[in-house]
């Protein structure tokens, strides 16, 4: 039996489409088109499972002996003369290129380790790259099989590739260039997804968090791709919530002592501040506050200051950063103040829609709605100048705490909401 799945991988998940029967080595060769939000895909040998990312449009080949296994496909690199295939198999491979039909029939050359180089290619042309494992004498898997087209020629790589920070389910990328668009690829074996951008920095929305994921970019030129960039950025996306509802109280402004209160899941948190419009790299940094406040003094009265916090999901592992809390000290008395770019929402809890309304922000901006495991529930792009008010229908979303993740060019808000 084969079958597909779209929420997890254990045998109660998959929806079955075919039964197969196979008779010796015999192959059952079958294509077809699965659902876009297929996760995994299974075959079951009566009580032997086999599991299979879903990449793209798979091709799978069945056979009476469950040991031989096809080898899969993690990643592809297309240059405008070869193409590098990093794979996963359990044998000797076979590896097989065509710029014709597909033909089962095919003799290639055997390739060792998990990585094989095609070269003395053509620029700017489809091919069908083909791997299979020699299992034993006479037994061999069935071909998995890929289209790719080489890169253009004269379309210069991307330089300067990096990773600024990744998220609870979102990541973001910066780089450097010359041209107009560029697609980013983000993929592991359960997840490939190709982004067209047209400006650094660009944030990967959709994640899924504690996961990780491989990141690579090329340019387009005139619509055509270039060559993949030298680097490849291997990520982990975070395991915790964000904070949110970061607020500034001046206790003291002569003294430049402040008190910085914030709303989250359970610590310990990380803080930052600094200079206003300092970078989070920065700043000074307080680590492993279990409180959800932390007094900062000693600040300089005659400047203002930027605030930014975030979970400690594990050493070394962080949620995204809060949005930015600036302390203006040219107020009078005491005085609680949230500079810059402010998100409400009202009603709050809500039932059956909710407006979020947005000031000081003017960016073409993402809103999505997140549930407490970090899944994407809702998402609607939107644009703002200097203010909007977006609304937000709830109906369909079950009881209980959301998040709403407001993200663009310049501005990272990250707001809790109760769904009556």
């Amino acid at each position: 039996r084969v079958g597909y799945s779209v929420t997890g991988n254990s045998p109660e998940d998959f929806v079955w489409t075919d039964t197969l029967t196979t008779n010796g080595i015999t192959w059952k060769l079958f294509s077809r088109d699965f659902p876009s939000s297929t996760k995994f895909l299974a075959i079951n040998y009566c009580s032997d499972w086999r599991y299979y990312a879903f990449v793209d449009s798979l091709r799978i080949g069945v056979v009476a002996s469950a040991d031989c296994q096809a080898p899969i496909i993690a990643n592809l690199s297309e240059e405008s003369d070869r193409i590098v295939v990093d794979f996963i198999a359990g044998g000797n491979v076979e590896a097989y290129i065509t710029d014709q039909a597909w033909n089962d029939n095919v003799t290639g050359v055997t390739v060792s380790g998990t990585q094989y180089i095609f070269s003395g290619l053509q620029p700017n042309t489809m091919y069908t790259i083909g791997l299979r494992n020699h299992c034993a004498s006479g037994i061999n898997s069935h071909w998995t099989t890929q289209q790719v087209v080489t890169a253009s020629e004269g379309c210069p790589a991307p330089t300067d590739f990096a990773l600024d920070q990744e998220g609870y389910t979102s990541a973001t990328f910066s780089w450097s260039g010359n041209g107009s668009a560029w697609e980013i690829n983000v993929f592991n074996l359960a997840y490939n997804r190709s982004f067209t951008v047209t400006q650094s920095p660009f944030t990967v929305e959709g994640l899924d968090p504690g996961v990780t994921y491989r990141a690579k970019i090329r340019t387009l030129c005139d619509g055509m791709p270039g060559n993949w960039s030298q680097n490849i950025i291997t990520f982990t996306t975070a395991t915790c919530e964000p904070v949110w509802d970061v607020e500034s109280e001046i206790l003291d402004r002569e003294r430049g002592v402040v008190m910085i209160r914030w709303q989250g899941q359970g610590g310990p948190y990380q803080l930052q501040y600094g200079y206003q419009h300092f970078g989070t790299d920065d700043g000074t940094s307080v680590d492993g506050i279990t409180d959800n406040f932390y007094r900062i003094e000693g600040l300089d009265p005659e400047e203002d200051y930027d605030v930014y916090v975030r979970t400690q999901c594990a050493e070394n592992s962080f949620s995204i950063w809060s949005n930015r809390c600036t302390i203006t000290f040219n107020t009078t008395a005491i005085d609680r103040t949230q500079e810059g770019p402010s998100a409400y929402l009202y009603p709050n809890p809500a039932k059956e829609s909710v407006t979020l309304t947005l000031a000081g922000v003017n960016d073409h901006l993402t809103v999505q709605v997140m549930d407490m495991a970090g899944r994407t529930v809702m998402q609607l792009p939107a644009q703002c100048h200097e203010g909007c008010n977006i609304p937000l229908q709830l109906k369909g979303l079950r009881q209980g705490m959301y998040f709403v993740q407001i993200s663009g060019s310049q501005v990272h808000i990250v707001k809790k909401l109760i769904v009556r």
